[in-house]
């Protein structure tokens, strides 16, 4: 038996997003503790974990103003819209 649909795909699509944004939640804090460990200073910790934060709205931006694509595809973590 298998399963599919709009409703089937969009939950699949949804919960590997959210596990993967669980997993990079994990990734930034345990890189977080390690800098920290190492650099003993919280601003240069706090300030290199804002930059990596700051470089996805950026890079979003530039994908889609500066290349002009309409839209994120699932390989960029977004839903595509659908086609006209």
């Amino acid at each position: 038996m298998t399963f599919g649909g709009n409703y089937i795909t969009d939950h699949q699509i949804k919960s590997a997003l959210l596990r993967d944004i669980l997993l990079s939640l994990v990734g930034f804090f345990s890189i977080s503790v390690f800098m920290l460990a190492h650099t003993f200073s919280l601003w240069l910790t706090f300030t290199a974990m804002a930059e990596i934060a700051v470089s996805f709205p950026v890079a979003y931006f530039f994908h889609t103003v500066a290349a002009g694509q309409e839209y994120a595809g699932i390989l960029q973590v977004a839903h595509p819209s659908p086609g006209p």
